[in-house]
């Protein structure tokens, strides 16, 4: 489909994909802090490491997978927001 794999990186706004991770750790961390739970009960909850959930909420980092949001929107009961 493009040229070459540096053509596509041209499609790519790295700010507006780094806005929109941001704006995902916060509203999972406000989903989070709603239900009364701590990054640490998250993370047992859902199998990943406490330091993962600080990490996105922060929107530091990518999620692992799909999984994670599935998960973690069912331990804060986001309803599909997440």
């Amino acid at each position: 489909m493009f040229g070459d794999a540096g053509s596509i990186l041209d499609f790519v706004n790295t700010d507006e994909i780094a806005q929109r991770r941001r704006h995902l750790g916060a509203l999972l961390a406000a989903h989070r802090k709603a239900r009364g739970l701590a990054q640490s009960d998250v993370a047992r909850a859902t199998t990943f490491a406490r330091s993962t959930v600080a990490h996105i909420e922060r929107g530091d980092r990518r999620p692992p997978d799909e999984r994670f949001w599935r998960r973690v929107d069912h331990v804060v009961h986001a309803g599909g927001a997440l």
